[in-house]
C-alpha cells in the first residue's frame, strides 16, 4: 500500500502540473488572440498620420517646378538683400574713413598752430637764419624736458 500512496501522490502532483501548464497555455493563447487587433489599430493609426505626408511628398516629386521656383525666388531675394547691405556697409566704411582723415588733418593743423603760438618771437626770427645763437640753443636745451620749463628759461 505504501507504493500505491506514493504513486497516487506523484500522479496528483503530475496532474496539478499538467493543469497549471494548460492554464498557462490558455493564457498565452488568449493574449496572442488580442495581438492582431492591436496591430491593426496601430497600423490604421500610422496610416492615418502618414498618408498626408506621403501625399505631399508625391506632389513634390510629381510637380517639382513650383517648389523649386519658390526656392530660387527666395534665394534671389536673399542675395539682393545681401548685396544691398554690403554696398551700404562699404559706403559707411568709406564715409567713416573720409571723416577720420578730415579729423586727423584738422587736429594736425590745430597742433601745428598751437606749437607755432607757443614758440617765442625770437625763435621765429632766429629760425630764418642758418646759424643758431647761444641764447636760442640755451632756450632749446631748457625746453627739451617739458614745455613748462620753456617759459622760465625764456624769461
Amino acid at each position: 500500500m505504501e507504493q500505491n500512496t506514493g504513486l497516487t501522490v506523484a500522479l496528483i502532483l503530475v496532474a496539478i502540473a499538467v493543469l497549471m501548464q494548460a492554464g498557462a497555455m490558455l493564457g498565452i493563447w488568449l493574449a496572442i488572440r488580442k495581438i492582431p487587433g492591436q496591430i491593426e489599430s496601430v497600423r490604421s493609426d500610422i496610416k492615418q498620420r502618414l498618408d498626408p505626408q506621403a501625399q505631399s511628398g508625391l506632389e513634390i516629386v510629381n510637380n517639382p517646378r513650383e517648389p523649386l521656383r519658390t526656392i530660387s525666388a527666395n534665394l534671389a531675394e536673399i542675395s539682393t538683400i545681401l548685396r544691398d547691405r554690403t554696398s551700404n556697409a562699404d559706403q559707411v566704411a568709406a564715409e567713416l574713413l573720409d571723416k577720420t582723415r578730415l579729423q586727423i588733418v584738422r587736429e594736425d593743423r590745430l597742433v601745428s598752430e598751437l606749437v607755432e603760438k607757443l614758440k617765442p618771437p625770437r625763435m621765429l626770427a632766429k629760425r630764418a637764419s642758418s646759424a643758431p645763437s647761444h641764447k636760442s640753443l640755451r632756450w632749446s636745451r631748457a625746453c627739451v624736458p617739458t614745455w613748462s620749463s620753456c617759459s622760465r628759461a625764456a624769461a
